[in-house]
């Protein structure tokens, strides 16, 4: 089967280069413009006999607009799959990249290591490994719950694909930054008998002609 991984569009928490989790905030204009040309990619998809069953979205409300966008361009239906969460970045949710400098030298210390798999986020959040985990009992179930010939579409967020993607692709997830992730992009994978294979990565073409995020600056 197929599992096509859609990251949500654009807010103005991606936009003012925030850190995200699970501050719960809509999609802008451009988020929105966004959703509608992964809508669209996706709709192609379908009339060239792609069978897109259904759609699983994240809880919150970015990624259910950007789920909704997809709904209607495909006319299967959305379900709701609470794994697909953003990791719980605890304390550190909405802050500037200055802000998580001055606040947390130690935790941005560690999570730059080698040990950033299993580094919990201040204040009581989850480490990569935990999302990784509850992740994965997702695609477990969308394999167990349709046929191999079946694809669907999970709508879900930056840290949830890098994990997933990490596994797949047997990368130790202190590796995770060694690829991207842009918002509204779409990464493919199949499940080939025994065998997991990431057939897209990080899919932006669709986006052709829009703005961009701004470029990332990591908090050192």
């Amino acid at each position: 089967m197929r599992i096509i991984l859609v990251r949500h569009g654009e807010t103005a928490s991606n936009r003012e280069r925030l850190a995200l989790g699970r501050n719960d905030v809509a999609l802008n204009e451009l988020g929105r413009q966004q959703a509608a040309r992964v809508a669209g990619s996706l709709a192609r998809d379908a009339a060239r006999g792609l069978a897109i069953e259904a759609i699983y979205t994240s809880p919150l409300l970015r990624t259910r607009q950007t789920a909704e966008a997809i709904e209607a361009a495909l006319g299967c239906p959305t379900l709701e799959a609470p794994d697909l969460i953003e990791m719980d970045v605890g304390a550190t949710d909405g802050l500037t990249g200055s802000e998580l400098r001055e606040r947390y030298p130690s935790f941005l210390r560690e999570w730059w290591s080698e040990g950033a798999a299993e580094s919990k986020m201040p204040g009581g959040g989850e480490s990569l490994a935990d999302v990784q985990a509850r992740a994965w009992t997702v695609v477990e179930r969308l394999q167990a719950e349709h046929p191999p010939e079946a694809a669907v579409v999970a709508v879900t967020h930056n840290f949830v694909i890098r994990t997933l993607v990490c596994r797949i692709l047997g990368v130790d997830l202190a590796g995770f930054r060694r690829f991207e992730q842009d918002l509204a992009s779409i990464t493919r994978i199949e499940f080939r008998g025994n065998r997991s294979v990431v057939t897209a990565l990080n899919e932006t073409c669709h986006l052709a002609g829009l703005d961009t995020e701004p470029p990332y600056r990591h908090p050192r």
